[in-house]
């Protein structure tokens, strides 16, 4: 929005998710490893709107290493919304190598 507009200053108030889910995504493409405890704590806060906890999903999937994927496998079963839980899974395929360079996960036997 424009910052002449008196509207302004909802967006500093609780009232929308949008700095902490922008800072989450930063996070992630930053890339690293030090974001990932404030990543984590944000994708476990449930008083953080779907918004925040997505975004930093996605964040940790991109900073997440072969050490995390157990980890990443627990946030994919336990995770209550179908958004982040599938972005947790597509992490944990390219930790194991079995997503495509677009993205899509490969078939077993090497289709």
């Amino acid at each position: 929005p424009d910052p002449s507009q008196p509207e302004i200053h909802l967006l500093h108030l609780d009232y929308t998710p949008c700095w902490r889910a922008a800072a989450a995504w930063a996070l992630g493409e930053i890339g690293g490893r030090a974001a990932r405890p404030a990543l984590l704590g944000a994708v476990r806060n449930f008083d953080n709107a779907i918004d925040v906890r997505h975004a930093a999903a996605k964040a940790l999937g991109k900073v997440a290493m072969p050490s995390d994927l157990a980890e990443l496998g627990r946030l994919a079963s336990d995770s209550p919304e179908i958004s982040v839980r599938k972005v947790f899974q597509a992490a944990c395929s390219r930790i194991r190598g079995t997503e495509k360079a677009d993205g899509s996960l490969a078939r077993r036997g090497g289709e």
